[in-house]
């Protein structure tokens, strides 16, 4: 009878495993296929590096991350698992400070730290109201600066190819320029030892 309700990908397992398998192959080849047990290790992975998106409310990314939990740990209940989740709800958060807050908070369950977050960023947003508009001021300050240092790097490309871009090199025993101090015709000889005395 399940044989006869598969569909898709699920029909082609079937196929494959041939006219000779029993009930209990079928439901172990389909869980394996399909099944979240196996994709707890990449369930787990994906909660440690999920992160709010930009434009992700603290709401939908509660849920993304209470469902990356579950499918990690599909058998755990409490205890651990929902620390687990706080920690990395809390970790994922956009804004650093209200990470620290949140975490600050020791909220016992998923839902309180997510009264927590909606809470917290309200008094934040009270607290500074210039950070809401965080990205709006940052690009009138980069504006103006990104073109006076591609003016600056105009300039000074300019500047190395009137000079023949090789710096000059000046000895700084006697300020002559086209040699070194070791080289320097003015530097006084010392003897080595190894002239020829004269008798």
């Amino acid at each position: 009878m399940l044989g006869a309700s598969l569909k898709g990908p699920a029909l082609t397992l079937l196929t494959e495993l041939g006219p000779d398998m029993t009930y209990y192959d079928l439901v172990d080849a389909l869980e394996v296929r399909f099944g979240n047990r196996n994709q707890t290790t990449q369930n787990l992975a994906l909660l440690q590096t999920r992160a709010q998106g930009r434009n992700e409310d603290l709401k939908s990314f509660h849920q993304a991350i209470k469902d990356l939990a579950r499918r990690a740990w599909p058998d755990a209940r409490g205890g651990a698992a929902e620390d687990t989740a706080i920690f990395h709800f809390a970790r994922g958060l956009r804004d650093c400070r209200l990470c620290e807050l949140v975490l600050g908070a020791s909220p016992k369950t998923m839902a309180r730290a997510l009264e927590e977050a909606v809470r917290l960023e309200a008094v934040l947003q009270v607290a500074r109201p210039d950070r809401a508009r965080r990205g709006e001021v940052i690009q009138e300050e980069i504006g103006p600066r990104e073109e006076e240092i591609q003016g600056l790097q105009a300039n000074m490309g300019d500047q190395r190819h009137r000079e023949g871009y090789r710096h000059k090199i000046v000895c700084w025993r006697c300020d002559k320029p086209g040699h070194v101090a070791y080289s320097c015709p003015e530097r006084p000889r010392k003897s080595s030892g190894n002239e020829r005395r004269s008798n």
